[in-house]
């Protein structure tokens, strides 16, 4: 059983800052992460072959700092990991070519994993755009899967509920955070993670992807900021003649 999880380099939410005179993210201190939300995914997918064995296939798009990325799921218990080089903007049309493309050349799969998209991700969610292009079924907010004798099962989110799902392979599965915690990267495989073999490189050109499958179909918009806060008031004395302060503010900007 192979199971190829989509992962991507995404930036810490704190370190970014907002520039209110320019009206945009201000991204000069900001630090790159693997996305957390596809270690969610990761760890899903470890969990299965762990209970029913085979391969499970990191795929890692971006530029030369997702090689991090990559390395850091071989560290976690990925097989392997293929990162794809690409430095344009990642858009769900851009990721789904890219990963569509990664899965058949790997020659198949039999699951495909994905997390949902980040707070800061211009791609969005991935897996139901690559269950569209893949032509498989799509099972959405997975919280955790189950092997059993008589199959694979899904646990998901649905109406509130916890809801076990037969799957049917091959599939597409949009995982959410759930009780099962993504580990840690394995000190033993911290350094193995940096061997020859373990990552590949591959580029859009190698798999058969022209510019134009690849162009963005959204562009990033500028940010709207409200006015900015103004510091409150600080009124003392005891609770009698603060209240009365505070009436003679009120009505002196006619709200009261």
């Amino acid at each position: 059983m192979r199971i190829v999880v989509c992962m991507k380099q995404g930036i810490d939410p704190k370190t970014v800052k907002i520039s209110r005179s320019r009206e945009e993210l201000d991204l000069r201190e900001a630090r790159p992460q693997t996305q957390p939300e596809d270690k969610h995914a990761l760890e899903a997918a470890l969990r299965i072959r762990e209970a029913r064995g085979g391969e499970v296939v990191a795929v890692v798009v971006g530029s030369r700092s997702a090689e991090d990325t990559a390395r850091e799921a071989v560290a976690m218990g990925a097989d392997k990991a293929v990162w794809i080089v690409y430095k344009g903007q990642r858009s769900g049309k851009t990721m789904t070519a890219l990963v569509k493309a990664a899965v058949e050349r790997l020659g198949g799969a039999d699951l495909v994993l994905a997390g949902q998209g980040g707070d800061l991700d211009t791609a969005g969610p991935l897996a139901g755009r690559l269950a569209a292009a893949l032509g498989w079924p799509l099972i959405a907010d997975a919280l955790r899967f189950d092997v059993e004798p008589a199959g694979l099962y899904a646990v998901a989110a649905f109406e509130g509920k916890a809801t076990r799902l037969p799957v049917v392979l091959p599939a597409v599965a949009e995982v959410i955070p759930g009780a099962e915690r993504p580990r840690y990267p394995h000190p033993s495989r911290i350094a193995v993670a940096w061997n020859d073999g373990y990552v590949e490189t591959w580029n859009a050109a190698e798999m058969g992807l022209e510019e134009e499958a690849l162009a963005a179909d959204a562009e990033m918009g500028g940010l709207v900021l409200g006015a900015e806060r103004q510091r409150g008031q600080v009124i003392g004395g005891s609770p009698e003649q603060a209240a009365e302060e505070l009436a003679g503010i009120l009505r002196g900007k006619r709200l009261l």
